[in-house]
C-alpha cells in the first residue's frame, strides 16, 4: 500500500494540515489550530492539532505524537491513518483531539530531545520532582556520558553491551532500568528532564486542559517507537488517574 511516512518535519506538517482540512470538510464543527514553539535557531516550529467533537460531550480520546522527535515519523503515520479513516467513518460518540509533533525541533533536526536537551517525556513534573536525584543514573554516568567522541564502530558497540551486561549481572536489572527513568541533575546528560517546565509541555497541557476541562472520561494515547519487539505494536497502559 501507499507509504504514510514523511520525508521530514516540513513535509509531515503540510500533510497533517491538508488531511485535517479534509476531516473538517466531513465534520465542519472541527477545530484546527497550532501553537508555536520558541527557538533560538528556527522561527517556524509548530505543534498542530485538530479537535473533532463527538455526539457525547463527556468523552474524549487524545492521540499525541512526536514527544521524542526522532520517533515522530511513525507517530505522524498513525495519526494520518486515523484521520483518513475518520473521513470514511460515521460520527462518533466521543470527541477526538489529535496533536501532531509535540517536539517539532526534535522532529525537524532528528533529535530525541528538544533544543534545550530536555527529554520532554520526563518534563511533566512538579517543582519537587525537578529537584529530585537519580542515584542509579549517577552511578552509571561514566557509561551513559562517556567523555570521548561518539563512535559507530562495532568495537564501541560491543564494549557498551559488555559493560551493561556486567552491570546487569553484578548490580541487577533494577539499576539499569532505574537509570532510564529520567534525571534532573545533569543538563548535558541523557534522559534529562529539565529544571523547569518546557514550552512544548506547557503548550500541550493548556490545549488538553481546554478540551478536557469538563469531560468526564478521557483516554490518552501517546505514540512512541523504540521499545518492545521490532515490528510489533505494543500497548503500555496505566490506571493512574489525575485531575487536569
Amino acid at each position: 500500500g501507499q507509504t504514510r511516512f514523511p520525508s521530514d518535519y516540513v513535509a509531515a506538517r503540510a500533510a497533517f494540515r491538508a488531511k485535517a482540512a479534509e476531516v473538517k470538510k466531513k465534520f465542519p464543527t472541527s477545530e484546527i489550530g497550532f501553537y508555536k514553539i520558541p527557538s533560538k535557531i528556527d522561527a517556524d516550529l509548530t505543534t498542530d492539532h485538530i479537535f473533532i467533537p463527538g455526539s457525547k460531550k463527556d468523552r474524549l480520546v487524545i492521540i499525541t505524537s512526536g514527544i521524542h522527535g526522532a520517533e515522530a515519523f511513525a507517530g505522524h503515520a498513525l495519526q494520518m491513518l486515523v484521520m483518513d479513516r475518520l473521513i470514511h467513518a460515521p460520527a462518533r460518540p466521543y470527541g477526538l483531539l489529535v496533536v501532531h509533533a509535540l517536539n517539532p525541533y526534535g522532529f525537524k533536526y532528528f533529535r530525541r530531545t528538544n533544543e534545550n536537551n530536555v527529554d520532554l517525556n520526563r518534563n511533566f513534573a512538579d517543582a519537587e520532582e525537578f529537584k529530585s536525584t537519580n542515584a542509579e543514573y549517577e552511578n552509571l554516568r561514566h557509561l551513559l556520558e562517556p567523555q570521548y567522541k561518539a563512535s559507530g564502530y562495532s568495537l564501541a558497540r560491543i564494549g557498551f553491551f559488555v559493560n551493561t551486561g556486567w552491570i546487569n549481572l553484578t548490580k541487577g536489572k533494577k539499576v539499569l532500568l532505574g537509570s532510564l527513568r529520567g534525571q534532573y541533575q545533569f543538563p548535558k546528560g541523557i534522559f534529562f528532564g529539565g529544571s523547569e517546565t518546557q514550552p512544548e509541555v506547557s503548550g500541550v497541557e493548556a490545549l488538553i486542559k481546554r478540551h478536557a476541562d469538563k469531560v468526564h472520561s478521557v483516554y490518552h494515547i501517546d505514540l512512541h517507537t523504540g521499545f518492545g519487539a521490532r515490528g510489533h505494536l505494543h500497548f503500555f497502559g496505566s490506571n493512574k488517574m489525575t485531575n487536569p
